[in-house]
């Protein structure tokens, strides 16, 4: 894996691509969602893998904020074929309760 611009990575054909996600400052909710349609919660402490087999995967990660401000979370990327990455996700001074991020894999 190997970053090409910010939150978008190119792959190895069949690379397997683990995203774990750490909060602070706020309670961990984060749900996912592929451009496939496959989607669920990303409970803390449990990594994301997947592999990339099509030319383009794109995953979005929703991030929720339980207090009015001070909400972090720091998103750790890493491909088996070598290759990792870190993405802060913050709440900002408006105290927005969610914001997302959208990571594009490319072969």
């Amino acid at each position: 894996m190997k970053k090409i611009a910010k939150r978008q990575y190119n792959v190895q054909p069949g690379e397997t691509i683990t995203v774990g996600v750490q909060a602070s400052g706020t309670a961990h909710v984060v749900n996912y969602e592929f451009d496939d349609g496959q989607k669920g919660i990303l409970a803390a402490g449990q990594p994301l893998s997947f592999k990339v087999t099509t030319s383009t995967r794109v995953l979005n990660l929703l991030f929720s904020f339980t207090n009015s401000s001070g909400g972090k979370y720091v998103i750790a990327i890493q491909g088996d074929q070598g290759g990792s990455d870190t993405d802060n996700v913050d709440q900002g001074s408006f105290g927005i309760p969610t914001t997302s991020a959208t990571y594009r894999f490319q072969l």
